[in-house]
């Protein structure tokens, strides 16, 4: 025989039940909807989302056949039940106050570098390679002592002699062409120094520039740069390139001649001095 339930008879007969069944049975969930259908096809509120859960928590069986009531959960439905934001919180694990920690954190980025580290720019030591080049092919190559045009000792690319013998040099002679090289750029520092101490702070100079003026220098001598009308005139505030243009030539002369090895070296120097360079080699 099949008996008929109202909906308030079967939340009666339920909570009876379960309070009889299981002593001190917990509270039901008033956040989650169950849908135990009931015999007018509505949902019955019981806090539990079937009969088979409600017999899984208290260890009961048969519920839904005791009271004639549809097993709608004996399949899974494809609607997904919606769980309260509360509910959800509650039961979501505790998050931690301090952040994770990456496993493989990326290194802080290399701020990028400032100012030029060339070889004849500001604060560099040394010459460019344009300067080192035009100073060889007007110096030549010299493997052992000897005489330069005017008599005077020199070795490698116009190294001067000092001592006799050149015993001041630091390699064995015959020197190679990359010892030479390193004996030119020992050589011309002074020169570097010479320039950037002679030519005033508002005069600034690129390291072709700069490079073409320690040519001169390193060919016609320090104290005879320094007490040039060239060097004058750039301290002045004279156009620099007009200054080279002008001044440089005037120095080829050696022993009251003129000769044609130092015309052609002034006219290569005033071409390096014209030569469009962005690094700045004074002032620094």
């Amino acid at each position: 025989m099949f008996i008929s339930f109202s909906i308030p008879a079967v939340l009666l007969i339920l909570s009876n039940t379960l309070r009889t069944t299981v002593n001190a049975a917990p509270a039901l969930y008033a956040d989650t909807r169950a849908c135990i259908a009931g015999s007018d096809g509505r949902c019955v509120t019981t806090g539990y989302k079937s009969a088979h859960e409600l017999e899984s928590r208290f260890g009961l069986s048969n519920i839904g056949d005791l009271f004639r009531l549809g097993r709608s959960d004996t399949k899974a439905s494809s609607v997904p039940v919606p769980v309260p934001a509360a509910a959800a919180a509650a039961k979501a694990p505790p998050r931690s106050a301090t952040p994770p920690v990456a496993t493989n954190p990326k290194p802080p980025a290399t701020p990028a570098k400032t100012g030029s580290t060339s070889v004849g720019s500001c604060g560099a030591p040394g010459i460019n390679s344009a300067t080192v080049s035009l100073i060889k092919s007007f110096e030549g190559f010299v493997p052992r002592p000897a005489p330069d045009p005017i008599g005077l000792p020199t070795v490698g690319f116009g190294h001067l002699c000092k001592t006799k013998g050149c015993a001041e040099v630091p390699f064995r002679f015959p020197l190679s062409q990359s010892t030479a090289g390193s004996l030119l750029q020992s050589d011309v520092q002074p020169f570097v120094n010479c320039i950037n101490a002679a030519v005033g702070k508002g005069v600034v100079l690129s390291d072709n520039q700069l490079g073409a003026l320690v040519s001169w220098s390193f060919n016609v001598g320090c104290g005879a740069a320094k007490k040039s009308s060239l060097m004058k005139r750039l301290n002045n505030g004279e156009d620099p390139k007009t200054v080279a243009a002008q001044e440089l030539p005037k120095f080829n002369r050696a022993g009251g001649k003129v000769l044609g090895g130092l015309t052609r070296r002034r006219a290569a120097e005033v071409k390096l001095f014209h030569t469009s360079s962005s690094i700045k080699a004074h002032p620094c």
